[in-house]
């Protein structure tokens, strides 16, 4: 049953008049939708807060927008809006220090629109003092931006768009640690040569804050270098700051390094910090320097042979690399028309730019021919370190020359037929003589 007040068409008209006045006053009626607050931001440093004295980096901050409808109004004699009133547009973002010690490199930043449920980023470069104190600081995030605040639908197809304008600064956390700093402050390098094998020595200043205990140092080769340890890691304990500690390597380089080059090697420490926590520390590139390769020429002139002959062949070979050479023992390959019962003599110790002689006892055969022929020979030797090489091939020169036998029986077969000669006139005069 209609109650009596609706049944008066006046009554029926002040409803509907009531009912337009509320809706023009109505938040909903100048929107669809409506957030009490608008966009939600929030701020978290991209990876780790934590950073330590004397570092300079590239710090990615995340901006997030969790912002909610408060309530949708569906009417269908209002237009959609194009724009949610939860998404912050044209947003700008500041870092600045607060109460932290670092310095701020990088202005503001144009981070756009950022819808609701949406994450963007925005990276900054921060420094942070080398003698600054470590502890818990925040740094500030300041966010520029503008919402939807309202619209008004004019006429049927007209929407007119209300923004608000918005600044909030929102606090970020860091961690400024102390750590253990590399400073190499000396590095040297020990009977180290390409394909061979030596030491790297280094002196090692701790800069940092932190007084570290349990400390191992390892060496790493840098982007696939030459030079690869045999040893890569040095105990040291104790190395509090400002300690230097002094380190000995054992490494090797391959044969076909350039020793003109220098070439790379990462030094980095494990230690255990202040607070008993296993840290590993930055990592120091440093260049390593070292001498060529072992290498060695033969000086002497090419030895002269005999077909049919044994001859002892001296051969001079002279070390031209920059390295001692040690227990060097020389081997020739023996191939036709020679032959010999020993193939290797021993040379002893070559120092640079020193010689030594091999005596090689060869046999030629009747039949070579004479021409001049090339032996391959090599030389085994050791380093310092005991561990054994052999060098690249050094020919050997073999002039073959005809055997002086054969003129001997000549001139031999003459006198003899001399001998016979005047033998017989000899005689043929003394039985005359006789007649």
């Amino acid at each position: 049953m209609i109650p009596f007040y609706f049944r008066r068409p006046y009554c029926l008209i002040l409803l509907y008049i009531s009912t337009l006045v509320f809706l023009s006053v109505s938040p909903v009626f100048a929107g669809i939708q409506y957030s009490q607050t608008g966009p939600e931001m929030s701020v978290s440093v991209y990876g780790t807060n934590e950073f330590s004295p004397g570092d300079q980096e590239n710090v990615v901050f995340l901006i997030e927008n969790s912002g909610k409808l408060t309530y949708e109004m569906l009417r269908p004699d209002m237009m959609t809006p194009a724009y949610l009133p939860t998404t912050a547009k044209t947003l700008y973002a500041t870092l600045k220090t607060g109460d932290s010690p670092v310095s701020i490199k990088t202005g503001r930043q144009v981070v756009g629109e950022l819808p609701s449920g949406r994450v963007q980023q925005a990276g900054f470069e921060i420094e942070v003092p080398e003698n600054c104190k470590t502890g818990d600081y925040t740094l500030m995030m300041q966010l520029d931006y503008e919402y939807l605040y309202m619209t008004e639908q004019d006429t049927f197809n007209l929407i007119t768009y209300k923004y608000k304008t918005v600044t909030r600064e929102i606090p970020v956390r860091i961690k400024i640690t102390s750590d253990v700093s590399l400073t190499i402050e000396n590095t040297e390098t020990e009977e180290l040569h390409a394909g061979g094998t030596g030491y790297i020595s280094l002196s090692v200043r701790n800069t940092g804050l932190t007084d570290a205990t349990e400390t191992t140092f390892y060496i790493t080769p840098a982007s696939r270098g030459p030079i690869v340890p045999v040893e890569n890691g040095v105990y040291i304990g104790a190395f509090p700051h400002g300690a230097v500690a002094d380190l000995r390597y054992k490494v090797s380089v391959s044969m076909d390094a350039d020793a003109s080059q220098l070439y790379p090697v990462d030094i980095y420490a494990k230690y255990r910090d202040d607070k008993g926590l296993m840290r590993v520390s930055d990592t120091v590139t440093i260049g390593v320097s070292f001498k060529p390769k072992v290498d060695f020429a033969i000086i002497s002139q090419p030895a002269i042979v005999k077909t049919g002959s044994k001859d002892v062949v001296k051969v001079t070979y002279k070390n031209t690399g920059e390295v001692p050479v040690y227990q060097a023992q020389a081997r020739i390959s023996i191939v036709d028309p020679f032959t010999s019962n020993d193939d290797n003599v021993y040379l002893g110790t070559i120092k640079p730019g020193e010689t030594a002689h091999g005596y090689f006892s060869l046999k030629t055969a009747s039949d070579a021919t004479i021409k001049k022929y090339m032996l391959d020979s090599e030389i085994r030797y050791r380093d310092l370190e005991d561990n054994n090489y052999i060098s690249d091939n050094i020919p050997i020169t073999l002039d073959v020359q005809k055997s002086d036998t054969t003129y001997l029986i000549a001139t031999g077969i003459l006198l003899l037929i001399l001998a016979g000669s005047g033998g017989y006139l000899w005689n043929k005069r003394k039985n005359e003589n006789r007649r």
